[in-house]
């Protein structure tokens, strides 16, 4: 499994540099999008930081070098922003790389990017549910057990399972499944999306009923009444 994660690790660094090279950025936000759900268990080994860490700090590298258009007042609130977030994470770099990412991705993500809602969307939806296909089917896949821990509820009935993915916790599978589920519902309404958004709901919500959580119930129950 270890090779596969490297492997698959090295084709993402080429392809994230073919598509800054081809002045294409927006293909790495798709992409970060897609390996999202992958991350916990897109490592070397199960103690291991995720491979995810890695790839998006060097697509974020990437774009910098190319893009190097910084304005001064963020330079300066996302300096602050970084020795701040050092001193909380207590020396964790990991940690410290992770949080100082996202700022940066979402200022080229404004300003130097044709991404569009709809791709960011079905980038991150498409993602969740692929992951969520190895999820169901991870005592198949070799080694991959060692990287996915179950969580039990217990009903009157028995003990159940509580699907989470790939996520190692199904309250952040919900979480997840919820937030893929409220954008595509959105952008049905506004028009954007059409059968491809329903069959795409449809799916989640077979999987998110398997979280067995409460949260996701009373969100399906909203958008029901609404």
């Amino acid at each position: 499994y270890s090779y596969i994660s490297l492997v698959a690790f090295a084709l993402c660094l080429l392809y994230f540099s073919i598509c800054v090279l081809q002045d294409k950025p927006e293909k790495v936000f798709y992409l970060l999008l897609f390996l999202l759900p992958f991350a916990c268990v897109f490592k070397v080994s199960p103690g291991s930081t995720s491979l995810y860490t890695y790839i998006e700090l060097y697509g974020c590298f990437l774009i910098v070098l190319k893009y190097q258009n910084i304005k001064k007042i963020f330079l300066t609130i996302f300096l602050l922003y970084t020795v701040y977030t050092f001193w909380l994470c207590e020396n964790d770099i990991t940690t410290l790389i992770k949080q100082c990412l996202i700022p940066l991705l979402v200022y080229y993500y404004f300003h130097n990017t044709n991404c569009t809602v709809e791709s960011l969307v079905f980038s991150y939806t498409s993602g969740l549910l692929f992951s969520s296909l190895f999820g169901l089917f991870y005592n198949e896949i070799p080694n991959l057990t060692n990287y996915i821990e179950l969580d039990r509820a217990y009903e009157l009935d028995g003990q159940v399972f509580r699907f989470s993915g790939l996520y190692n916790d199904p309250n952040y599978y919900s979480a997840a499944m919820i937030l893929a589920l409220s954008c595509l519902l959105l952008l049905y309404i506004l028009g954007e999306l059409k059968i491809p958004s329903i069959v795409l709901c449809v799916i989640i919500v077979l999987y998110g009923v398997q979280t067995v959580s409460k949260s996701f119930i009373i969100m399906l129950v909203s958008v029901y009444l609404i």
